[in-house]
């Protein structure tokens, strides 16, 4: 015998988002065999367990596609009333959620250069759906959404409500592109009479013919209720008046049995038929299900409801028939939509494609062109860094970096490219500070643990120069705001002080933090300040906020905490006062307001007030690390959180160098992430894959350095 089980996570979308069960009390347990299927109880909102069992000689039920280019196909696996599971999409995900593209689209391998940047956005965003598609349908965390009514526009568009906190509650996270499968039982209304005699007559176990045995379950759903004895003479009776011999009644003998309105027929109506094959078949409570995949267009809020629209995907060679009860101005009621959303990997690089056109011209260049439209000349001269013991080669990509818009460095691990990096991140910090308070330095990769690297890297170099400022310092120099012995700060700038005058200092001035001396901007007086900002999973992770009700998915997410060695340099950990010594003035505010929420029950009248003032207070807190620190440190994906981008536009803080690393790991999109602030002047990648483009390599340990350019004519 086999055995499958599976766990959905469904909601009915008439419950209360109290409404949530699980375990035994929401299963659904079948046993098919030869002739019968048993089930356990109706499914309810929260978590199913769907346990199916198969002996030897069993049969299931399976619903076929309809279509010249798929005859025979699987389409269904009808477990029960209204829980089936979509064969056809879990086999060709590509294919049943086809994304309609643009017939003159180009492959990007193919491209050497784009014409626009619509062009450009409309290939990489086709190919990371394909991408992502896959992986939502592999993954199958979404949600099973029973009770939809559906109103369609015209026949390839439509619209649903759902309630606004049962989405909170489970946390539907529906955008744009995402997937839905719509299920919707047939009643019978769009099938002839022919259509539902031969249901009817295959419910009963008529293969070619319907014997004594399976003739009698019609004579008792139509009233009879006599004995062994009075049914064998009526079955004979039944043989001689419908032309047919003592085996039993064939399909056109049975047409005419049940289209008879006389004493000697047994008439049966369209709604008696249909009753008839529900009792008697194979799988009782299962019927034939009309089914359409589809994409959400939009999901807005209005009120208490959230609106999703969506667009039918059209397959070729596929027929889809749309039953006349569907061609409604009304909504109609009955549907089972299953959600499955495209990893947020995805929604970020389309934010990134689609803020293209907003981007830096030199990003535009590299991105579209290859390279960037510049002079023959440095873009300006920058003193390169001596005091960092570099290697020829890392020299070399240093001074590359900080003289030309684009640089590409190349090299096999152990190279020390992270450490040029670093580099170049500290001397691009230390210009922003004499330049501008707004400026500041992002520094981004693929993966969590190569920023955690970086930033490593960062401090220790930060902490280097600091300690070489000191040596070189005289042992009798004057605090320049006192005029007394015993300096304990120095700035970055190279100007010593005693901590607490500077910290008085930096409190008194109006118009930023800046040093006394040179007036270069200073966001930190323990050199160069990094931010270090994780995704919402690990945020939420340690700092969980309190809802009402909160209903996980049926797959474990994996979410990783901080490490402990870069907690001070965590975001959530600074604004939430956990970081000691570290100065954020909202932040003990932050604190308070936290406590205070999670101390307040989810129904206490004073709940949404109170977690609405902890928002506020935490964006403060958030805006006040933006604007202090000198370099911004990140995932790819984790630049493009919402808050990000807003808050630095709100603030006026300007991106103006971007550092991207592992960029040979990533998708061209996802590497586009962190581009989207149009003041950036320098931008340098690592871990490019350099092919036939070399310009002034420099080969010492491995490293490649490239000044990619292209020359105006």
């Amino acid at each position: 015998m086999a055995r499958v089980k599976w766990r959905l996570h469904v909601i009915n979308l008439g419950d209360q988002p109290s409404d949530f069960c699980s375990g035994p009390e929401n299963h659904w347990e079948v046993e098919w065999n030869s002739r019968a299927v048993a089930s356990g109880t109706m499914w309810r909102t929260g978590h199913l367990d769907v346990r199916v069992s198969l002996p030897d000689g069993g049969t299931c039920q399976v619903q076929e596609m309809y279509g010249v280019q798929s005859p025979g196909c699987p389409q269904l696996l009808c477990i029960g009333r209204r829980v089936h599971l979509c064969l056809e999409h879990r086999d060709q995900p590509l294919k049943a959620f086809r994304r309609t593209k643009a017939p003159d689209m180009r492959w990007p391998a193919d491209v050497a250069s784009w014409p626009n940047a619509a062009e450009y956005s409309d290939a990489w965003r086709h190919l990371s759906f394909m991408e992502a598609a896959s992986t939502a349908v592999t993954e199958s965390d979404g949600r099973i959404l029973d009770g939809v009514s559906i109103r369609f526009f015209e026949r390839a568009a439509g619209t649903f409500d759902v309630p606004l906190d049962l989405s909170e509650a489970h946390q539907l996270r529906i955008r744009a592109d995402d997937l839905l499968c719509l299920r919707w039982p047939l009643d019978g209304s769009d099938r002839s009479r022919e259509q539902l005699i031969e249901e009817a007559f295959r419910a009963l176990g008529g293969q070619e013919r319907l014997g004594c045995v399976e003739l009698r379950k019609l004579a008792k759903f139509t009233g009879f209720d006599g004995s062994d004895e009075d049914w064998s003479l009526e079955f004979a009776s039944l043989c001689r008046d419908f032309g047919a011999d003592e085996e039993g009644l064939g399909l056109d003998a049975f047409a005419r049995l049940v289209d008879e309105r006389s004493e000697q027929g047994c008439y049966c109506s369209d709604t008696e038929l249909q009753e008839l094959s529900q009792l008697y078949s194979v799988h009782p409570g299962l019927r034939e299900t009309w089914v359409a995949h589809a994409l959400v267009e939009s999901a807005e809020k209005f009120g208490d409801i959230l609106q999703v629209k969506f667009q039918i995907c059209e397959v070729p060679g596929l027929e889809l028939h749309f039953p006349r009860a569907l061609c409604s101005t009304e909504p109609v009621p009955g549907f089972v939509v299953e959600l499955l959303w495209l990893p947020e990997t995805y929604h970020y690089q389309a934010a990134a494609l689609a803020d293209l056109p907003q981007s830096a011209p030199l990003i535009q260049d590299l991105v579209l062109l290859g390279g960037v439209r510049t002079s023959a000349e440095p873009v300006e001269a920058i003193r390169e860094p001596c005091q960092y013991q570099l290697n020829d080669s890392q020299s070399e990509a240093v001074r590359s970096a900080l003289t030309w818009p684009v640089t590409l460095i190349h090299g096999p691990p152990g190279t020390g490219k992270t450490r040029t990096a670093a580099v170049v991140a500290l001397t691009f910090a230390s210009q922003n500070a004499q330049s501008s308070a707004r400026g500041c330095v992002l520094y981004a990769a693929n993966s969590n643990r190569a920023v955690d690297v970086a930033a490593e890297a960062i401090t220790e170099l930060s902490t280097e120069r600091l300690e070489d400022l000191f040596e070189h310092q005289d042992q009798d120099e004057k605090c320049a705001i006192c005029w007394q012995e015993g300096c304990n700060a120095i700035t970055f700038c190279g100007h010593v002080f005693h901590r607490h005058c500077l910290m008085q200092a930096l409190r008194a001035s109006v118009g930023g933090r800046n040093c006394p001396i040179c007036r270069a901007a200073l966001k930190s007086i323990e050199g160069i300040r990094l931010l270090r900002v994780y995704s919402s999973d690990t945020e939420n992770l340690e700092f969980p906020i309190p809802r009402p009700y909160r209903y996980d998915g049926v797959r474990e997410r994996r979410r990783f905490a901080v490490p402990e060695e870069m907690r001070r340099f965590a975001l959530h950990w600074r604004i939430h006062n956990k970081v000691s010594s570290h100065f954020n003035p909202r932040a003990a505010a932050c604190e308070a307001a936290y406590e205070k929420l999670l101390s307040c029950s989810a129904q206490n009248p004073e709940f949404e007030a109170t977690r609405t003032s902890y928002l506020e207070t935490r964006r403060e807190a958030r805006a006040f690390e933006l604007q202090s620190c000198n370099i911004i440190l990140a995932t790819n994906c984790s630049c493009r959180r919402s808050w990000i981008p807003q808050m630095l536009q709100k603030e006026n803080i300007e991106l103006c160098q971007v550092i991207v690393d592992e960029c040979g790991t990533s998708p061209e999109p996802e590497a586009e992430c962190e581009d989207s602030d149009p003041q950036t002047k320098h931008t340098l990648r690592l871990g490019f894959s350099v092919n036939s483009i070399v310009c002034e390599a420099s080969h010492d340990l491995g490293i490649i350095s490239l000044r990619l350019g292209l020359l105006l004519i």
